[in-house]
């Protein structure tokens, strides 16, 4: 029995020493996504007064005000980003597309805990928003965005902060999801590729990923998939695809992928680009 126990710590040893299995390695790294949203050659942008209607959904009319004050603030930081950008000249008219958008909701509740352990306040703010070629007409994309915040434990109601006051400085990450829908923005992501160590092609592209060189580590893992139909070379090259921002392409390889291995590693990719593709387009 001892000797059948030290056979199989050999063999588990040489195994590690040889290197004769592949294994993940992962670095954190950014790149430039393109807008989620082809703008059709656009150039100008502006962005209309966001607006409280009758749809939106309140619960006190008296918070009608408060999401009145959340709509133009969110205008405001659109603006101001806009008025930056080295992608999108900003207009006030006679641009060549526009953003308009609407408070959905603006949801204010006060909650008595349990126990008598004091009272919290949340908001909840949602916002619907259209992108348009204005030369047209045609609505080239449409979506929501929202975001919550919630006070902290107060002995009695009168002491919890004024709604618009706990929501205001979460705000401007609706402006941040709208702004990536018109103009390309920076992503930074844990990335995982498979490590073949043996083999000297996949050990090459590894140290140009390793170093920085993204896009040279794509072309070097797309050739030895084309050329030795090695699972494992097409995977790392569709996640540096998806890094890179390139998600049609990132999407037909994996797909191509999993119809050939069926490994649900490519899969993965696939659930991973549906989720960043969250924006609906329209005829």
């Amino acid at each position: 029995m001892r000797k059948l126990s030290a056979v199989l710590i050999l063999v588990s040893i040489l195994c590690l020493l040889s290197s004769c299995t592949t294994i993940n390695s992962s670095k954190t790294v950014s790149g430039v996504h393109p807008a989620n949203v082809d703008l059709n050659g656009a150039k100008t942008i502006t962005v209309m007064p966001f607006t409280v209607d009758s749809r939106t959904k309140l619960a006190n009319q008296d918070d009608a005000e408060d999401a009145k004050q959340a709509a133009a603030y969110i205008r405001e930081c659109l603006i101001a980003e806009l008025e930056k950008s080295k992608n999108l000249k900003y207009k006030t008219g006679g641009a060549d597309a526009a953003i308009n958008g609407r408070i959905a909701q603006y949801i204010v509740e006060t909650e008595k805990l349990s126990n008598n352990s004091g009272y919290i306040r949340s908001v909840v703010t949602a916002v619907e928003y259209d992108i348009v070629n204005t030369k047209s007409s045609t609505i080239l994309a449409k979506n929501n965005a929202s975001i919550s915040a919630e006070s902290k434990a107060y002995t009695t109601a009168k002491r919890l902060p004024a709604a618009y006051t706990l929501i205001e400085p979460k705000l401007p990450r609706i402006s941040t999801v709208i702004l990536q829908d018109v103009q390309p923005y920076t992503i930074v992501n844990r990335i995982s590729l498979i490590k073949v160590k043996r083999n000297r092609a996949m050990r090459k592209a590894y140290n140009m990923f390793a170093e920085g060189k993204y896009s040279a580590a794509m072309q070097s893992y797309l050739e030895i998939y084309k050329q030795s139909n090695l699972f494992e070379a097409g995977y790392n090259a569709a996640r540096l695809m998806q890094i890179k921002g390139d998600l049609e392409a990132a999407k037909k390889l994996s797909t191509e992928l999993f119809a050939k291995f069926k490994d649900t590693r490519a899969a993965n990719i696939l659930n991973e680009i549906e989720n960043q593709q969250k924006f609906v387009k329209t005829e």
